[in-house]
Order: C-alpha cells, then structure tokens, then sequence
C-alpha cells in the first residue's frame, strides 16, 4: 500500500479554499496563465477604537502567523503548477521598519495599506515577474 493524497475541496478551511479556487480556474480556463501572489507584510493600523488591525508580530485568533499563510500559498502554486510571486518576501516594502514609512499611508494609524509610491513599487515589483513568464500559448 502505498501513501496517497487528494487535495481537500472546502470552504471550511484556507488550503481548501485555495484548492476550490484553483481547481476551478484549471479546469474552467485551461489556457489562462494562472498566478498566486502573496499579500505584502502587514503593519500596524488603527482605524477607530473598534478597528485596530495588529501588525505581524501578532497570531490571529488561530494562532498562526501571516508566514504560515504565505507557506500555504507557495505549496498551493507548487501542487498546481502555477506561477508563485512571493511578494513578502521581493517587494522590498516592510512596513516594521520606520524607514519604509515613505511607502505607506500613514505613519500613526495605517502601515497596514500603500501608499502611491508604494503601489507603484508594488507594480513594479509585478511586472518584473510577469516578464519572466512565457505568453503566447494559445493553441488552436
């Protein structure tokens, strides 16, 4: 007997949610260059007394860290056969250090969210990548 896995399809968790996505998408778009991106690391920001959002050093209600999502989605790219743009880890934004302030909203109550400058890093940051993937694959 040998060990054998199936993806699990569900709603009720991220990885199967992940899985229902791209399931669908592989086998809806078959000729669609497929990507998973990753979100950018979080900071701090307060947007009312009944919104604050805690920077990455905190786990969520799970007890999990944001990197344990963007391990999951690196492992999804990598069962799917999809392009996997780890922008974590190569867009350079890192909203803990005060240096990397110029790249976010606010310094005080959003390193949560881009500014116009860091969107425009971000983009960047996408096109480069993009670049380096093949286009042009429809076959008729």
């Amino acid at each position: 007997m040998r060990k054998n896995r199936t993806p699990i399809i569900t709603d009720s968790t991220f990885c199967g949610r992940i899985n229902k996505v791209m399931s669908y998408l592989k086998n809806n778009f078959p000729q669609q260059q497929i990507i998973i991106l990753t979100p950018i690391h979080r900071g701090f920001a307060l947007f009312n007394e009944k919104n604050v959002q805690p920077d990455e050093n905190y786990a969520n209600s799970q007890g999990l860290y944001i990197k344990a999502y963007i391990d999951a989605l690196k492992q999804a790219a990598s069962y799917w056969a999809v392009p996997f743009i780890d922008l974590y880890s190569i867009s350079g934004l890192f909203p803990l250090a005060d240096a990397q302030i110029q790249y976010f909203s606010n310094k005080d109550t959003d390193k949560l969210h881009p500014n116009a400058l860091g969107n425009y890093r971000l983009a960047k940051t996408i096109q480069y990548q993009l670049l380096a993937l093949p286009s042009g694959f429809v076959v008729e």
